[in-house]
């Protein structure tokens, strides 16, 4: 090489890991020690170089533990500068510095119970520090530099007391203990994240203070109180628990709705119940007025009272504006007053005040008070209001029962799934056929088919029979069909009066018609009579028929339309005069409706003069009907009512 190289290796042979002086010209910079005096950070560092320039012998393996050794001395220093017991000693050494510079005398000279539990520690990390040196030392034939000792620890003169945090214990699960080992139980407290839950605790919140204010405010008259030292106000004793008993009759009541709900359905059993409270309540009114009756003397106690008879309280005179009077505000319920020896319309009229000068023939009465005008007597309202019409029922297309009849069945389906969802009924069970075998089963089907089918036709034969029933109960008896024919033909809710019609026929004669008259008279359930006057000169019959009005339509039918009234009769044979006979005819002269029937029964009854047939009527009570009868003309009342 030329001698221009030859510089550059003698300064490379210069920058040597063991040429300390020319890599480290400066002094190392001093850094806080942890005992808190300033100490060189490479003293130990450039003790052991220096040892190993000193002694060129020095191994490579002296090295490696010496620089292991200081690695683990700079691994406990940090840990020693973690330590609390440590950095509280440091800041009560603050804290007496502090002190030291404001003026204040210490109290005393005893160290701190902390300061004090430190002490061991320091000790036995030295005593640590100083063996690993010596072993260094001995290995490698470096000598470490002893720690310095501790400083002083602060005192109680130094410091002022300081409130530290409790030590922080835990077991092996993880859970907070105290010094003695017991777990602490941490209580928390729910937390609302939602906004809906945070307005409702303010909203309890801000009652709360306002009731907190209410009872500040209602105690401030007692604000001189103490409550401490009791005589307040004694609290409200708390009410004692009874028995609830239920009243007697009430389950039974809600049974008997229940079953009439499904019965009849819930509108019906609605109708039903409104009903029996309203003869419940027409009872209760009934005992009452017999009640006060009985007070008054008019019936004895406990007797029966006809409720035609209970009296209504006598009215009262006057008018208004319009000339009537306003309703009562008082009850029907209200007993009649005595009956007066002079009624009031009669005292004007009369010269005494009784009714002895008009009897016997005695006519002495005020002349004066006659005049030729006629007094019109005011209106007075009734003491017990008629009840209103009730209202008529609309009349529905075909469509329109049809729509009905659908929703009504939909709407007993809907309840019918509400009470299974509910668990009051059990779901029924799917309805299998041979046509929808496959779909419902699925893979049973397949696996068994024969099984399956045979199974399927045992659910469709019980359904049949439980179908065949279910008619069979519904069916009728031959009792109740005979009462249902006979109702459907003589009882008519519209017009449930009886009916009285008067036929007025020319000739009758014939024995056939007789019995066609007889016999349908008593198929339509008609009492009455028909009178006969063969021998009379009046030249007619009357037929008298009483009962419902559509065995009066029927019967109508029949004597106006249906019979041949000519039946059996010589049209060629010519009368006395030379002339053909008149035609028979029968004609309706009458026809409306009475209080009460007055025949028993229907019958015939043949009269030879006109007297017999007048007192057969009038001993009926119907005597008036045959001066219809005679009065009447052949036109008569055709149209069938």
């Amino acid at each position: 090489m030329s001698d221009g190289n030859q510089p550059l290796v003698e300064s490379r042979k210069r920058r040597s890991r063991f040429d300390v002086e020319e890599t480290n010209p400066e002094p190392a910079a001093k850094r806080p020690s942890r005992f808190g005096e300033t100490t060189p950070s490479t003293a130990p560092q450039v003790s052991v170089v220096q040892n190993a320039v000193s002694k060129p012998a020095l191994s490579l393996e002296a090295i490696q533990k010496a620089k292991a050794t200081l690695q683990k001395h700079k691994e406990i220093a940090a840990k020693l500068k973690n330590m609390p017991q440590l950095q509280a000693v440091a800041a009560a050494k603050k804290a007496a510095a502090a002190l030291s510079a404001s003026g204040p005398a210490g109290i005393g000279s005893q160290p701190t119970g902390s300061a004090s539990s430190v002490q061991p520690a320091l000790q036995k990390v030295m005593q640590l520090a100083g063996a690993l040196s010596q072993k260094v030392g001995l290995a490698g034939g470096a000598v470490y530099d002893p720690l310095p000792p501790p400083p002083p620890l602060p005192t109680a003169s130094s410091t002022a007391p300081q409130i530290r945090p409790a030590p922080l214990r835990l077991d092996s699960q993880g859970r907070e203990v105290d010094a003695y080992g017991n777990v602490i139980e941490i209580k928390t407290n729910a937390v609302a994240t939602l906004k809906v839950n945070i307005t409702q605790q303010k909203i309890a919140k801000f009652n709360t203070m306002l009731e907190e204010e209410k009872e500040h405010e209602k105690g401030s008259t007692r604000s001189f109180f103490d409550e401490r030292m009791g005589g307040g106000a004694p609290k409200p004793r708390e009410r004692r628990r009874t028995f609830a008993f239920v009243e007697p009759g009430r389950l039974e009541q809600s049974a008997q709705r229940s079953r009439l709900r499904s019965k009849f359905g819930v509108d019906t059993a609605r109708q039903m119940v409104l009903k029996e409270r309203q003869e419940a309540e027409a009872r209760r009114r009934m005992m009452q007025a017999s009640q006060e009756l009985a007070a008054a003397g008019a019936v004895a106690p406990g007797g029966d009272v006809d409720p035609n008879m209970i009296p209504l309280g006598p009215r009262v005179r006057g008018g208004g504006a319009a000339g009537l009077t306003p309703p009562p505000p008082t009850p029907a319920t209200r007993l009649q007053a005595q009956v007066p020896d002079v009624e009031w319309w009669d005292k004007p009229l009369l010269k005494t005040a009784s009714y002895e000068g008009v009897q016997d023939g005695v006519w002495e009465v005020n002349t004066q008070k006659i005049n030729l005008y006629v007094e019109h007597p005011v209106l007075l309202y009734p003491d017990v209001e008629a009840p209103e019409p009730p209202p008529q029922p609309l009349k529905l297309t075909k469509k329109e029962h049809k729509k009905l009849r659908t929703q009504r069945r939909l709407q007993r389906e809907k309840e019918k799934q509400e009470m299974i969802k509910q668990g009051l009924l059990d779901a029924p069970k799917p309805k299998v056929k041979i046509s929808n075998l496959m779909r419902v089963m699925g893979m049973e089907a397949t696996q068994d088919p024969t099984a399956i089918e045979k199974e399927v036709r045992a659910q469709m034969e019980e359904r049949q029979a439980a179908h065949d029933d279910r008619n069979l109960a519904r069916k009728l008896t031959v009792s109740e069909r005979r009462e249902k024919k006979l109702r459907k033909m003589f009882e008519d809710v519209t017009n449930p009066e009886t009916v009285t019609a008067i036929y007025k026929v020319k000739d009758l004669s014939n024995k056939q018609l007789q019995w066609k008259v007889d016999v349908n008279a008593q198929e339509n359930e008609l009492t009455g009579v028909c009178v006969l006057l063969p021998g009379a000169e009046v030249g007619f019959s009357c037929v008298i028929v009483e009962g419902a009005s559509k065995s009066q339509r029927r019967y109508a039918k029949l004597m106006l339309r249906r019979l041949d009234w000519n039946l059996g009769r010589e049209e060629d044979v010519l009368n006395e005069e030379g002339n053909p006979p008149e035609p028979n005819c029968c004609v309706r002269v009458w026809q409306g409706a009475v209080k009460e029937p007055s025949f028993k029964r229907f019958k015939f009854e043949t009269c030879r003069t006109i007297g017999a047939a007048q007192k057969l009527l009038s001993d009926a009570g119907v005597g008036h009907f045959w001066d219809i009868v005679v009065n009447a003309g052949w036109e008569g009342v055709s149209q069938i009512v």
